[in-house]
């Protein structure tokens, strides 16, 4: 009975690490999408970093690891399309229609 619960806790905790966002994006691939967030121009400068980034996607549960590997590479290429487009030193006032 005891080593079928360690045998099931074990495998427990090896599915999850598996959905962990870190399985899927690498510390480069992140370097490389978010390749201007350090950038002297950018607002955020020295906010995003990776470790933050996958502290910040484990404490919500279900991003990056719900669906097949596909949904959850999309899921996570969104985020990181977005919050890179929001760190290439564009102002808010660029954003807007000008007159």
């Amino acid at each position: 009975m005891f080593w079928g619960v360690v045998l099931f806790c074990v495998l427990s905790l090896r599915g999850a690490l598996a959905q962990d966002v870190g399985a899927l994006i690498s510390k480069d691939i992140f370097e490389r999408m978010l390749l201007h967030r350090n950038d002297a121009n950018c607002n955020g400068k020295g906010f995003y970093t990776y470790d933050a980034f996958i502290t910040a996607a484990r404490s919500f549960g279900a991003f990056g690891t719900t669906g097949n590997t596909n949904t959850r590479k999309k899921e996570i290429a969104a985020f990181l399309a977005q919050t890179s487009l929001e760190t290439t030193a564009t102002t808010t006032m660029d954003q807007q229609e000008k007159p």
